[in-house]
């Protein structure tokens, strides 16, 4: 019988359709058969070593996520090793390099930036020394298995330098790499030989590491195992053995490799572990709050251990690990710092000044890695619900929903190339894409589902027996979304129509997210279609935003026509940070116009009160929450604050502190912050700030 994860399953294969990875004019390249006898590595080889370890470690992705303990349980070591290798994958498949160490070089500059946390940092090292011990063999376009071995060994050997030496802590990713990779005295003559070894060297130092890993005198896998028997190991070096395993299996012919690049997408299948929100398993808490990374350009004469000296002072945080590697061009120094720290923006602030090429960061990043603990303990179960919840993908509350409603994804064009807008497109890096967009100007834009997309999550979901659907999608007069999405039900037989029940939120984006909050809290507790849809009415008419553009996000509007040429004409040519256009609606202005053309078209003599100056993001926020404390009326409350500057929790949480600070005992209720995807750097630039909510006077039907 049909059930929600069916649903699920059919709006994850439809982010591959028509995507950059999914659909491209030139097909990928096919990974080479190695079940054979391969006695020699060239870059061919090394292209199925990397796609069999990343396919077996992505399949597993859930569990090492459930199994995260140390040094943090926020429930996303699986998903930063899968980023951490993917976009190098899909780069080796889509541009194949057939010379060995020109391969790894660019794998592992790949590798390097899009890797996240402690796991995927180390796993960049990984390759970055592999690189290194390729080109002192003379930068070969291939080389033995036996010589293979030992630049894997070397690897290995060399692990622990990406931490701080009083930082290395047995019973990781990195004990398992070090033990594993002992190989240089086997004398490999094939790559399954050499496979064989390195798997079963891997899966002894796993089974070890609950043994080894000791914090302040606690074992601390042994005590989580104590509540969780199915943490057996440390996720970073599970996740360092099922991407060898991957590869014993590949010589094997044991695994396959279709589907990596967007291939066979329709055969895959949630597992529990992706269906359900990953289990809280330990106590402790971190004492720094960001997961903070940066990646720069090394200036002449900078080191990465003259990084690593400025960085152990303790006011900067701890868990550091750097790394650096030859760019690809070989014409810099790309250095890599990840950190626990409270203070992301000091971070920044002395990488930029004192050690980058450039005046801004190739890439910088910050995960509230509390907010993520808190995350990972919420979830709803969708089987239970009366309606099936469908959903646009600019509805995104957060990955701990995602499991809860389909998403039929809305499409964001990329140089001409089209990706799925969502958090975690199969085919594209979110945060590293925005960050690029700080660096050069890339095309892109958006487009709306088509009307296929919409068919077959309908489709799939009227499978489901006696459960309507509620569809909620973008403002009508913005986006052709719903207008598909009301063709899409139309081509259904009159029956299978009354089933379904279309409505527009009547934004941009704005409140779809605190909507999408409420309603799938409702759904959760009960509420049949009749009330989801009264619930909705009476949200529609209280849902408020404000969008903080600078110089650059407003220009980028104009260009899209979403906001009129007039406004851009008044501003000039203010830099950045010395200017903020609040944008939006707050009930100062009476109910919302549920109708962003008119938002647009009211700014056409008075940019909304545009702010000019040092600071001026800061105090346009104070403005706009001010606006908003001083309409609210006797018994009104703000529920469901969405906030967001995307890519950086850090100065995400300004908003909500000044929020807090503002609104006082009128804030109630849950927080969201927003996360970043890809139709972000079609409408916005870095740096904007946004915030949504709805207003409760109490008299809503909402669940209490």
């Amino acid at each position: 019988m049909t059930t929600f994860k069916d649903v699920l399953d059919v709006c994850r294969d439809l982010e591959y359709m028509g995507t950059r990875y999914g659909d491209a004019s030139t097909p990928p390249e096919d990974p080479q058969d190695i079940s054979g006898e391969i006695k020699e590595i060239d870059g061919r080889v090394f292209r199925t070593i990397i796609t069999a370890g990343y396919k077996h470690l992505a399949e597993n992705k859930d569990e090492l996520n459930k199994i995260n303990v140390f040094p943090i349980p926020d429930a996303d070591t699986g998903n930063n090793m899968k980023l951490a290798l993917r976009s190098g994958v899909l780069n080796q498949l889509y541009e194949p390099i057939d010379h060995l160490q020109e391969a790894v070089a660019k794998f592992a500059e790949d590798a390097l930036m899009a890797g996240q946390g402690n796991s995927g940092t180390v796993l960049s090292h990984f390759f970055i020394t592999l690189s290194a011990e390729l080109a002192a063999r003379g930068k070969s376009a291939k080389v033995p298995v036996a010589v293979f071995a030992e630049c894997l060994e070397k690897c290995g050997a060399d692990i622990h330098s990406s931490f701080p030496a009083d930082k290395v802590k047995e019973g990781t990713i990195v004990s398992v790499v070090r033990k594993s990779t002992k190989l240089a005295a086997g004398a490999f003559g094939t790559l399954k030989e050499l496979a064989e070894v390195w798997e079963a060297q891997a899966k002894t130092a796993l089974y070890e590491t609950p043994d080894e890993l000791e914090v302040d005198g606690v074992y601390v896998l042994k005590e989580a195992r104590a509540k969780d028997p199915s943490i057996d190991s440390d996720s970073g070096a599970k996740g360092f053995f099922y991407f060898v395993q991957g590869l014993g299996l590949a010589c094997q012919k044991l695994i396959s490799l279709d589907g990596v690049a967007g291939k066979g997408a329709a055969s895959r299948k949630l597992t529990e572990a992706e269906f359900s929100a990953a289990a809280e398993v330990f106590d402790g808490s971190e004492k720094h709050q960001y997961c903070t990374e940066c990646v720069i350009a090394l200036k002449e004469g900078g080191t990465k251990e003259a990084v690593e000296e400025k960085l152990k002072d303790p006011k900067f945080g701890d868990s550091m690990v750097v790394v650096a590697a030859p760019a690809a061009d070989g014409n810099s120094t790309l250095c890599k710092v990840h950190i626990h720290s409270d203070e992301p923006e000091s971070v920044f602030d002395l990488l930029t000044k004192e050690f980058s090429a450039t005046k801004i960061p190739l890439k910088v990043k910050s995960d509230d890695m509390r907010r993520q603990v808190e995350d990972s303990k919420r979830s709803y179960d969708p089987e239970t619900f009366k309606v099936t919840m469908i959903m646009d993908s600019t509805s995104q509350l957060g990955r701990w929903a995602s499991t809860s409603y389909g998403h039929v994804p809305v499409v964001c064009t990329i140089r001409g190339e089209p990706y799925s807008c969502s958090i975690d497109p199969p085919n594209a890096n979110v945060v590293e894409f925005l960050n690029k967009t700080r660096h050069e100007e890339i095309p892109c834009g958006t487009a709306a589902p088509p009307v296929l997309a919409f068919r077959k999550v309908f489709e799939k979901a009227l499978e489901i027996p006696d459960k309507p659907v509620f569809c909620m999608t973008l403002n009508k007069h913005m986006s052709v979304t719903h207008n598909n999405a009301l063709e899409a039900r139309a081509q259904l037989s009159e029956a299978d129509q009354k089933r379904i029940h279309i409505v527009d939120h009547g934004y941009m984006f704005g409140p779809c997210v605190p909507f999408a909050s409420v309603l799938l809290d409702a759904a959760s507790k009960g509420y049949d279609i009749d009330q989801l849809l009264k619930l909705f009415e009476e949200l529609r008419s209280r849902g408020y935003y404000s969008v903080f553009m600078n110089t650059t996000s407003v220009m980028r509007l104009v260009k899209h026509g979403r906001v009129p040429k007039e406004v851009g004409d008044k501003i000039g040519n203010l830099p950045d940070e010395m200017f903020c256009m609040p944008m939006g609606t707050t009930p100062a202005e009476g109910p919302p116009p549920l109708d962003y053309v008119k938002c647009a078209g009211s700014l056409k003599n008075k940019p909304s009160e545009p702010v000019a100056g040092p600071g001026a993001k800061l105090k346009g926020y104070r403005v706009m929450l001010e606006k908003l404390r001083d309409a609210l009326k006797p018994g009104e409350v703000v529920r469901d604050f969405c906030y967001a500057e995307f890519a950086r929790a850090d100065t995400s949480n300004v908003i909500l502190d000044l929020a807090k600070e503002v609104l006082g005992d009128k804030l109630v209720g849950s927080t969201h912050m927003w996360e970043p995807f890809l139709a972000i750097a079609a409408v916005a630039a870095w740096g904007g700030g946004f915030f949504s909510y709805w207003i409760d006077d109490g008299k809503t039907s909402r669940p209490v």
